[in-house]
């Protein structure tokens, strides 16, 4: 008989996520297609690459610093027989944590490619935010902000909720 996943509460939490952004935002179905159900003002704050990269190096450092002891717990788990469910393991940093523990490779390794991989899930995410920003802007007020401490969020939230 197989043990039960540690994470099937939380797969049951995380679906339908985006269906919800579809049938609430969109009359359509799709957040791509269909006209917007409600005037939509969209602040999309798009960092300088620069507070993107030393965010993402942060990131790594925490889940090096972090990681090595929760990888070796979840090995712990399924030493058990509980199962790690893929999803788990696809997630950046475990495969890299899980090498350097067996002694295949490097902590430094690891986090070189923690960070490659990071870096390439920001870039993946930014361009589907810019395709939303710009399929949306015909149908809705959208700001793109470059940079996260400038005034003009503070004058472009008080333009939205008309403060």
């Amino acid at each position: 008989m197989r043990k039960p996943s540690i994470s099937k509460s939380i797969r049951a939490e995380q679906s339908g996520r985006s269906s919800w952004t579809s049938r609430t935002l969109r009359a359509g179905g799709s957040i791509w297609d269909g006209r917007l159900r409600f005037d939509v003002n969209i602040v999309y704050l798009r960092p300088p690459k620069e507070v993107l990269a030393d965010a993402i190096e942060r990131r790594t450092r925490r889940i090096l610093d972090l990681g090595v002891e929760e990888v070796a717990k979840l090995r712990e788990i399924s030493r058990k027989g509980f199962e790690v469910t893929h999803q788990v393991r696809l997630a950046i940093g475990f495969q890299e944590i899980d090498q350097t523990l067996d002694g295949s490779t490097s902590l430094h390794e690891a986090g070189e490619r923690i960070s490659q991989r990071t870096r390439t899930l920001a870039k993946r995410q930014i361009q589907w935010f810019d395709k939303l920003a710009d399929k949306l802007s015909t149908q809705a007020k959208v700001q793109v902000i470059d940079d996260p401490v400038s005034s003009n969020i503070k004058n472009c939230m008080r333009d939205i909720v008309g403060a």
